[in-house]
């Protein structure tokens, strides 16, 4: 959880402000290294604050003042143990009388307790900040804030409501109540709170965004469609964002065309197409959505943007296309490595692993402590027959992220190949034991029949399936799983749906050990050369497009889902 700068900026300037009020009462640092330090902090540079900072503490070691400003910087930069470190001793160094500063003080130490989860110990330095400044609502938002987190919806509604009794006219309290009656599905409860914030602040989008949510838990469909459009328009809230892609079928139309509106009155604003692109990319309408996506790069050209576009062709098969946009989005942003991870997959899944290795490589350089990394390569070299450097990063993997199941499943297929059946045991009974809910992208069942319990591996495929019907990725891991278990005529029709429903990875497939039993079938080599021509016709349409705008072609909602192609899980966008 690391602090924006801005915040420190705020904090410094509030706490400006109480100086000159205590000046003639409390007497406060004033020595040149000190004041240089804050001045720093000021203006947004705190490593330049920091140096000056511990320049002052060679001089003047008790100065709790430089000790709690180094905690905040040492928060800023993910150093808990250093930022808690320089809390304890700054509580201890400040003056009791000057209690603006001790709550300053308590509030980084309570920062750096949360970010460690010693949510206890940080709610105990929040109540001391709340008894050292008793009027001071920010103290009582953050501890609200947490209670919510951790579950204590009571504790967190007095101090939202002892905000409210300090300043009626503060949103944040009445925002807070509303929040507690949205988890607790009181929603009609929330509205009368939400309704109150939009007249106290019609200019603050949370108003409208929370309020939202609400009328979605109630399916008032038409009024939430109202909000999630003026949330949008005020603030381009990110909650509103969120959950204009999560409105059902029925209320899409409106929403659709409420953006459009936005994005024909502001022709020169990339966010519009961009939200468009959004709400068509989490239907699975990607040919639209890449329209939309290409619309917002003409106005205002991002690294996301383009993701978004790479991320769509991926969908629909065309890597070629997907590639060349991942290399856009590398090209305006080199220092995000997420795009590489992305650039990585494409290259897998059109068919150079060899690549895809090599970026991986760059990846795990630049986040060595990052267990996705080792994963991913693992992965890939678990599919171009290098056994034991895929033992070694899915190891590496594990050791950084005990938890992660893919990774004990990967090490027990190639321990089982090496003939390891003891290890790769140990290895299956792990997965069960941590992949224990049926979902998009849960792999127990190759782990129980790894452990010969072949009932139990099809129970769970089955309920895998049952729970989202419409993924084409789900049947895809059916056919996985009965052509391990030599039920060809059984996996060659799972395969068959998966491709009815969009599944493209053909370079994946046919890297995949998991098909051999089935692969030299002339009913599969009939599926791949029938679906790669249907991939072939698909890009082709696509390219036709690809260059139209969407706003001037004006397309309907309807005829952009006919030939709608839903592939594996879509991961929720948030700018």
């Amino acid at each position: 959880m690391k602090p924006k700068l801005k915040t420190c900026l705020l904090t410094i300037l509030l706490l400006g402000v109480m100086q000159a009020a205590r000046a003639q009462t409390i007497s406060r640092p004033d020595t040149y290294n000190y004041t240089m330090g804050v001045e720093a902090l000021r203006n947004n540079n705190p490593e330049e604050a920091l140096e000056y900072l511990n320049k002052e503490l060679e001089d003047n070691p008790d100065n709790g003042y430089a000790l709690a400003w180094i905690a905040f910087v040492r928060n800023y930069h993910g150093e808990y143990g250093r930022a808690l470190t320089a809390a304890d001793l700054a509580v201890r160094k400040i003056p009791a009388e000057d209690k603006e500063y001790r709550a300053f003080a308590y509030e980084v130490r309570a920062e750096a307790h949360v970010a460690l989860g010693e949510n206890e110990k940080a709610l105990a330095d929040l109540t001391s900040a709340a008894g050292e400044t008793p009027d001071d609502v920010e103290v009582y938002g953050k501890r609200a804030d947490l209670y919510c987190y951790m579950g204590k919806y009571d504790l967190a509604e007095k101090d939202y409501r002892k905000i409210i009794s300090i300043d009626p006219d503060n949103v944040l309290g009445y925002m807070g109540i509303g929040l507690i009656a949205n988890v607790e599905k009181r929603y009609e409860d929330a509205i009368e709170l939400f309704d109150y914030v939009t007249e106290l602040a019609p200019e603050y989008s949370s108003g409208y965004s929370f309020r939202a949510e609400s009328y979605i838990g109630l399916r008032r469909y038409e009024e939430a469609v109202e909000d999630i459009a003026r949330a949008l328009a005020v603030g381009y809230d990110d909650k509103a964002f969120s959950l204009m892609q999560e409105v059902p079928d029925s209320a899409m139309a409106p929403l659709v065309e409420k953006l459009r509106m936005q994005s024909a009155e502001n022709p020169g604003d990339g966010y519009w197409p961009y939200c468009l692109g959004a709400v068509y990319e989490a239907q699975g309408a990607y040919r639209t959505a890449i329209a939309c996506y290409m619309d917002s790069q003409k106005n205002a050209p991002s690294p996301v943007t383009a993701y978004r576009i790479s991320n769509c062709y991926s969908e629909t098969g065309d890597f070629t296309s997907a590639l060349k946009h991942i290399d856009f989005a590398i090209a305006l942003d080199s220092t995000d490595y997420g795009y590489v991870m992305a650039k990585a997959d494409l290259l897998y899944e059109s068919g150079d692993v060899e690549a895809a290795i090599s970026e991986l490589d760059r990846y795990v350089a630049h986040y060595p402590e990052f267990y996705g990394g080792y994963y991913r390569r693992g992965f890939y070299k678990d599919n171009s027959r290098d056994v034991d450097g895929a033992i070694e990063d899915y190891t590496m993997s594990i050791t950084l992220e005990p938890m992660w199941a893919y990774a004990y499943l990967g090490r027990g297929d190639m321990y089982s190949l090496k003939g390891d059946s003891v290890a790769a045991a140990e290895d299956y009974r792990k997965v069960v034991e941590l992949d224990t809910i049926p979902g998009n992208g849960s792999c127990a069942q190759y782990a129980w029949l790894g452990l010969g319990q072949k009932d139990k591996a099809v129970d769970f495929m089955n309920k895998v399936i049952e729970n989202d019907p419409d993924n084409a990725g789900n049947y895809y891991d059916a056919a996985c799983l009965y052509s391990r278990m030599g039920e060809s005529d059984k996996a060659l029709g799972f395969l068959k749906t998966a491709f009815e429903k969009g599944y493209r990875r053909f370079a994946h497939i046919e890297m995949d050990d998991d098909l051999g039993e089935i692969k030299q079938r002339p009913e599969y080599k009939d599926l791949i050369l029938q679906y790669r021509k249907v991939l072939e016709s698909e890009i082709e349409e696509m390219k036709t497009r690809d260059g139209l705008s969407f706003i001037t072609g004006r397309p309907s909602f309807a005829g952009a889902m006919v030939g709608n192609i839903p592939g594996s899980k879509i991961v929720r966008l948030v700018l």
